[in-house]
Parts: structure tokens; sequence; C-alpha cells
């Protein structure tokens, strides 16, 4: 782990030992939901009308988001409290 200053760098395997089944089982859906985003992006860039797609996947992720923020108390976003 790098700290410059008062910005704390941390890398993957920083987490290596730290991370629960049910943390790794989080981040694999909202990889997915992100993978759903880019799919949307690259269509939109390729000229098909895909915006529909893309907001509801950027929903899909704002609320997946928020709703592991709701059980996780030690994580603060403060536009979600």
């Amino acid at each position: 782990m790098d700290i410059e200053g008062r910005k704390v760098i941390i890398h993957a395997a920083d987490l290596d030992g730290f991370l629960l089944d049910s943390d790794k089982d989080r981040i694999d859906h909202v990889n997915k939901l992100y993978e759903s985003s880019i799919e949307a992006c690259k269509e939109i860039e390729g000229g098909k009308r895909s915006e529909d797609k893309l907001v509801s996947a950027q929903g899909a992720i704002g609320s997946y988001l928020e709703s592991i923020c709701e059980v996780e108390p030690r994580i603060h976003v403060y536009c979600f409290e």
C-alpha cells in the first residue's frame, strides 16, 4: 500500500485475505453491471440507438451500489445519506 500525502492508494493485491466470499460476489455482480453499461456505450458509438439501455444500466449500477452501502455501515457515500 502506498501513501502519498493524504491520499491512500491501494492495489488489488492489498485486499488479498481481507475480502469475504460475499464481497467477491458483490464485486462480480457490479462488474457484470458495468459490462452492460460498456456494451451500451459501444453500441452508441457504433450508431445504434441504445441510450435507454445505457440509462437503465447506469441506474442499475447506482441502485446496486446504494444497496451495498445501506448494509455496510463503515462505507459512507454522502449522496446516498
